[in-house]
């Protein structure tokens, strides 16, 4: 009898040690289902951060492609009327020549008479 009972006792020590040891198995179980759907959750963030950032760096791009086009046609512009001012420069000079020339020449023919 006192055999009986003491094999009923490893038993019913043993059961509760399987039943504490299954129990922390659920437990960690259910810690690592909790991670999974939280990493799932920032996965799904993390993704939609990276296509809104991608949307924005087009639009970046977008606006910098047209500000680059925009300072080539201001350069392109501020090009040719440098080569207006000095072709006016020019025309300056030269008619400016001819006026000195006539008045030179008008005063040469005053003084010859």
């Amino acid at each position: 009898m006192k055999t009986l009972r003491c094999q009923m006792n490893e038993v019913e020590d043993q059961t509760a040690k399987v039943t504490v040891e299954e129990q922390m198995l659920i437990t960690t179980i259910n810690s690592m289902e909790n991670d999974l759907v939280s990493a799932k959750s920032d996965t799904k963030l993390l993704r939609e951060e990276a296509e809104k950032m991608n949307k924005e760096k087009g639009q970046i791009c977008a606006q910098i492609s047209a500000k680059q086009r925009k300072i080539a046609s201001l350069e392109s512009d501020s090009s040719t009327l440098n080569q207006t001012m000095e072709l006016m420069q020019q025309e300056r000079v030269s008619s400016s020549k001819k006026i000195a020339e006539k008045r030179t020449g008008s005063n040469l023919t005053g003084l010859e008479k």
